[in-house]
């Protein structure tokens, strides 16, 4: 009987799994646009600092590793590198509008933008963010 329960929980948390993972497909273009704090001719790349991968606004592609390797895909596999609220959370980059190969600059990313996993963690940056943003009243 044990084993039956136990075979039971086991299947639960497996459905569990894949109905809580996340997809990473970006609608259109227009969801970035609005969202965008800086002009659209300097922003080429978006950077996803939980999943170390971009997306390319010029060819509406994600870059990411696969088995060590950079990969180009149309979408990022649900649950990459694990399951966060925060996993959809990007950053722009600017400067890179003529590089076709941003993960040249991975390890700068990485330091610029690190990963957060932690609401404490999104709350500090949040809160940091909306005291150096300038207001226009």
């Amino acid at each position: 009987m044990k084993t039956v329960n136990y075979l039971t929980l086991f299947l639960f948390l497996i459905i569990g799994t894949i109905a809580t993972s996340q997809s990473y497909i970006i609608e259109s273009q227009k969801d970035l646009i609005k969202q965008s704090k800086v002009s659209l001719d300097s922003t080429r790349y978006y950077y996803f600092p939980n999943l170390e991968a971009y997306y390319d606004t010029k060819i509406s592609m994600y870059i990411f590793k696969r088995k060590g390797e950079w990969v180009t895909e149309s979408h990022i596999p649900a649950n990459y590198r694990g399951y966060s609220l925060f996993n959809k959370r990007y950053e722009i980059i600017n400067g890179l509008v003529d590089n076709d190969t941003p993960q040249e600059f991975i390890e700068q990313h990485r330091k610029e933008y690190p990963p957060i996993f932690k609401a404490k963690d999104m709350k500090i940056k949040l809160d940091k963010e909306k005291n150096s943003s300038l207001t226009y009243n």
